[in-house]
């Protein structure tokens, strides 16, 4: 019974890893075919788990990409330009955009626990309902936010 256990838990870590690489491929392809496949696949929740940009992501300009509901955890994003790019109810934990821009940046409903905000300009963001505890926002530019329900416990900044 624990063979069969660790045979499924193979099994499913190679699928992730191959949505993974799928959903990368299609993201790489750029804004509009990006966001063209979000449209036409609502019921997607994109893996993106890990990405490393200039690694697995080799587009420097990420401003209004649509990563609704994606699964970014642990994503490295340092100095992105994420201008209006939307993460309503992403999952962020433990993603790095220490200096990136995320002016106007929606933020609504995600998971920003331990993400790492460090020198990031967040001028205009919705971090309504945003979850940021344990989120490291030293140095960060918070103005004109819309901030209403949001979780902050024990942030760092």
């Amino acid at each position: 019974m624990v063979a069969l256990g660790h045979l499924l838990i193979e099994r499913e870590y190679k699928d992730r890893a191959a949505l993974r690489q799928q959903h990368l491929g299609i993201l790489n392809q750029g804004r509009d075919i990006w966001n063209d496949w979000r449209i036409s696949q609502p019921e997607i929740r994109p893996v993106l788990y890990e990405a490393v940009l200039g690694e697995d992501i080799h587009i420097s300009d990420l401003s209004e990409f649509d990563f609704s509901w994606a699964g970014l955890a642990g994503a490295k994003l340092p100095g992105a330009n994420l201008t209006s790019a939307n993460f309503y109810q992403a999952h962020l934990s433990r993603t790095v955009f220490a200096g990136a821009t995320l002016n106007a940046a929606h933020f609504c409903r995600a998971d920003l626990y331990e993400t790492d905000l460090s020198g990031a300009f967040l001028i205009d963001a919705n971090l309504q309902g945003a979850q940021l505890a344990k989120t490291n926002l030293s140095g960060a530019h918070l103005i004109r936010c819309a901030v209403y329900g949001m979780s902050a416990g024990t942030c760092r900044g």
